[in-house]
Parts: C-alpha cells; structure tokens; sequence
C-alpha cells in the first residue's frame, strides 16, 4: 500500500464518537453548511441517507455556535 494512503486520517467514522475539536480538524466545510450556523434561521433540517454526516454536521454546528457564544444554547 502507497505509504501516503497508510497516513491519511479521516477521522472516526462514527461523529458521535468524536470531541468536536479533532472533528474541525477533518470536517470538510462547505458554503451550504453556513445555512446551518445562521442566527437568523431558528430551525433547519437536514435529511440524507445513513452514514452521509448528519450527525458530524450537527456537532460542527454546534461546535461553531459555541464558540461564537458560549451561552448559546
């Protein structure tokens, strides 16, 4: 096997598994997730099929929320 293939981390596959700052690490942030971090829009929802990032998604959110306000709720 390529010896860079054996060092890429993509993380746990598994989001809930994960402390929200070593998910910022690999999280792929992309313009459609700032939606989700708007202040302006009380609730959104996301679908998609298992294991596509829901909930690395939500962690990310609130991760970012946080940091920005950490009385958020």
């Amino acid at each position: 096997m390529d010896p860079i293939l054996q060092n890429l981390d993509f993380g746990n596959e598994a989001a809930d598994d994960v402390d929200p700052e070593e998910l910022t690490h690999y999280f792929v942030e992309q313009a459609a997730f700032n939606e989700f971090h708007d202040h302006r829009t009380k609730l959104r929802v996301a679908t998609a099929r298992k294991g596509v990032g829901k909930s690395a998604l939500l962690k990310w959110v609130s991760h970012k929320v946080n940091v920005q306000d950490p009385n958020a709720l």
